[in-house]
């Protein structure tokens, strides 16, 4: 499974950070023992019970209001999150919508 992970350096330390649906943060002296940290969290969650799924979506319809509620779903300020989701999406819905149909799990689209 690949997550995508937000580093940010924050003096001489790092944070590494996820979205919904999995919003969790962990810092670390360093870029690679933040993200081992926020692994180690992410582990603890699916070990204790909780999942991760995925659905299959064939309309193209329904894939245009998933990319525009992911793209709403981020917080106000977020315009990094903002633009790399809509770039994701955009390129996702020309090239490969098997991949966008697993993006599915982080919105609240019903089809």
């Amino acid at each position: 499974m690949t997550i995508p992970v937000l580093m940010e350096q924050r003096g001489a330390n790092f944070r590494a950070s996820t979205q919904s649906p999995i919003a969790l943060s962990a810092d670390g002296n360093t870029a690679d023992s933040a993200v081992d940290t926020l692994k180690s969290m992410i582990k603890s969650r699916l070990d204790s019970g909780d999942q991760l799924r995925t659905i299959e979506i064939s309309d193209l319809d329904a894939i245009e209001r998933l990319a525009g509620d992911l793209i709403a779903s981020i917080p106000n300020g977020s315009t990094g999150w903002k633009s790399i989701a809509r770039s994701t999406m955009q390129y996702l819905m020309l090239n490969d919508v098997a991949i966008l149909s697993g993006i599915a799990k982080y919105t609240k689209v019903v089809i």
